[in-house]
């Protein structure tokens, strides 16, 4: 029991770890506008109650990275100046955000709030990005429930016809043109590590809407973290657990008794698609051996797509031996009247005794 709850613990706290694709830095200044070394920055995340801390150093300026998107709280605390809170910053993935704080002369037991996001202008890289979130993930429309179809609401992306064979490519693959790349040009990136297939060049298998937390599509001035392909990022990062226990359960049907029937088509195609699954997520407790609160955490799921349908109705006719040799002289259609067949060599006149010589036939 030890042992297994050893290893949950590395392979979940590899995870957290793995989803950090932000960060927030900026600088620590007195009323003189001066900087404050030696400052205590303490970043906590409001979804589960988690701190990370640091020390501005001799210029005042402080970093904190790797981050996971979501809510935070910034606390700076330096002998001499009140606590300074920001509360309500928002982090989205792969966001450099900046948050410079400038304290005022008292006591620590003093505290300055300020409430608001950070700058809302990028001054820390120059990438051309775009961020769906979960939000839209659930509102909007998705076939088949895949979530990369949203990423050609950003200015540049298009969807096109996959460059390699459709034979090898997963059925639920979106392809798509950044920048007038080619679909195998975007470099597909989950929780902070390559989600490549290094065969095709396309994006492996993403996990469903209810795992996924959010995702960015960076279109240009990508850093070079990114490099080996030359279209663009699209980097995806998963839900996490909390301090509260959540989860949900789904079914998405398509069934072919709620459709109406094609005017052209004699029958239904008989179509049942069912997509079904379920999330969970939480603390990591084992009673008498962890208690995860405030520390570790889990989220997992799964979904099935059972698809079913008629088989296609295809009418083959078969020549008999007559034909074969090109005599159509008793070969009657389903009026019972005589098909004639024609010369097109001659004008369109037809063939003598309804036969077509077999000079004129093709030996394969």
């Amino acid at each position: 029991m030890r042992f297994f709850a050893a290893c949950t613990l590395l392979c979940v706290s590899s995870v957290v770890f793995a989803q950090g694709t932000g960060s927030i830095s900026g600088s620590v200044v007195d009323p003189g506008g001066g900087g404050v070394p030696g400052a205590k920055i303490t970043l906590r995340a409001i979804r589960n109650n988690t701190t990370r801390q640091v020390n501005a150093n001799s210029e005042g300026q402080y970093s904190i990275t790797p981050l996971s998107s979501g809510d935070y709280q910034l606390e700076i605390e330096a002998n001499g100046f009140q606590r300074f809170l920001q509360k309500d910053i928002r982090l989205q993935v792969d966001e450099r955000l900046r948050v410079d704080a400038t304290l005022q002369l008292g006591s620590v037991t003093e505290t300055i709030q300020v409430t608001g996001q950070g700058a809302a202008v990028n001054t820390q890289d120059a990438v051309l990005r775009n961020v769906v979130d979960a939000r839209r993930m659930v509102d909007l429309p998705l076939n088949g429930r895949n979530a990369l179809q949203l990423a050609v609401l950003t200015p540049g992306v298009l969807p096109i016809r996959g460059d390699v064979g459709t034979s090898f490519q997963p059925a639920d693959q979106v392809n798509v043109s950044v920048s007038g790349s080619r679909s195998n040009g975007l470099n597909y990136v989950l929780d902070g590590g390559d989600n490549m297939d290094t065969y095709r060049s396309v994006a492996n298998s993403f996990p469903n809407p209810d795992l996924l937390q959010e995702f960015s599509v960076q279109t240009n001035s990508y850093s070079a973290e990114f490099g080996g392909r030359a279209g663009g990022v699209l980097n995806v990062v998963t839900r996490a657990g909390a301090n509260d226990f959540h989860g949900s359960f789904f079914n998405f049907v398509r069934n072919y008794r709620l459709n109406a029937r094609n005017f052209f088509a004699p029958t239904h195609d008989g179509l049942k698609r069912n997509q079904y699954g379920m999330s969970f997520g939480g603390p990591l407790l084992i009673p008498k051996v962890y208690n995860g609160r405030n520390k570790t955490f889990f989220f997992g799921g799964f979904q099935k797509t059972p698809i079913r349908s008629a088989p296609a109705n295809l009418i083959t006719q078969v020549l008999r031996t007559g034909q074969r040799t090109g005599d159509y002289s008793n070969v009657l259609d389903g009026r019972g009247n005589l098909i004639v067949i024609r010369d097109p060599a001659a004008g369109n006149t037809p063939f003598a005794g309804n036969r077509i010589p077999t000079t004129r036939l093709d030996p394969v």
